[in-house]
């Protein structure tokens, strides 16, 4: 389970539920840039590293085929990772850096709503981790990595409540299973959504504990790790400028962790509603 999939999907694990036959298809480029680390000591001190930055391309959607049943997916078929070069100020030495590009990690995912179309809805849902990326070596400083190689399975529920036609409140949480020697997690967040016809407002949090249950390889890029933990808050913001298409940009910031990238990601994607 990616980092990014509290970017990409609306910045929450799963966001407003959709309506039969309705729902948002979007595409979308996420980016991050950070030289600084929260590590894994209890402390959660943050410490400097070289520039590492992500690039990612993704097509996600939320979609309900029934009034009961919603299919979820984020898959980022596009992601471009580089880590700086280093250069020591006394010596001059360069210890190179590098780049790939490829595929990411991919989430599909199914929800059964049990009161459609009611102010208040219970969802209980399922979301595979699929590990088509590329896993690099973790233990390596300049590690270029894709995905984590692992299969997790993300099982959950969602509450959501609507206060008029133009609020809403969401929250969810679930136990996420990890493969491969990766510890297990719990994951959680909420999310607070305004809308207009063509305005849409959406204020969250979301957070991830580990169970700390292996004792797996920490990977030293932050964005695949074993052990992860994050908390954060952020904005997502859609103007549909054209009948149901649509301009979104947002931003999301992990102000506490452990083996983390320590800085805000941004997003600017297109959306089209139906």
């Amino acid at each position: 389970m990616r980092i990014l999939l509290l970017v990409i999907m609306s910045f929450s694990v799963v966001a407003q539920i959709p309506k039969e036959k309705k729902g948002w298809f979007r595409i979308s480029e996420q980016f991050i840039t950070s030289d600084k680390y929260l590590e894994a000591s209890l402390s959660k001190s943050v410490v400097p590293i070289r520039t590492n930055s992500y690039y990612t391309t993704t097509l996600s959607f939320a979609y309900g085929f029934t009034g009961h049943i919603i299919g979820l997916a984020t898959i980022p078929f596009l992601q471009h990772v580089v880590v700086n070069n280093q250069q020591y100020n006394q010596s001059g030495k360069i210890i190179k850096g590098g780049s790939k590009t490829g595929i990411g990690d991919s989430d599909i995912g199914i929800q059964y709503v049990f009161f459609p179309n009611k102010r208040f809805q219970v969802a209980p849902f399922l979301i595979l981790g699929l590990p088509l990326g590329s896993t690099g070596n973790p233990v390596e400083v300049a590690n270029l990595q894709t995905g984590d190689g692992e299969f997790n399975q993300l099982l959950g529920l969602q509450l959501q409540y609507s206060i008029s036609n133009s609020f809403y409140v969401t929250g969810n949480g679930g136990f996420n299973n990890r493969t491969k020697n990766y510890s297990n997690d719990i994951h959680y967040g909420m999310e607070i959504g305004y809308m207009v016809p063509k305005t849409v407002v959406k204020l969250f949090y979301n957070g991830i504990e580990s169970l700390f249950n292996t004792d797996g390889v920490v990977s030293l890029n932050g964005m695949y790790s074993n052990q992860l933990e994050i908390k954060s808050i952020g904005i997502d913001c859609a103007y549909y400028f054209y009948k149901n298409i649509g301009l979104t940009i947002g931003t999301n910031f992990v102000f506490d962790g452990r083996n983390t990238l320590y800085a805000p990601t941004y997003s600017l994607g297109i959306q089209l509603k139906k």
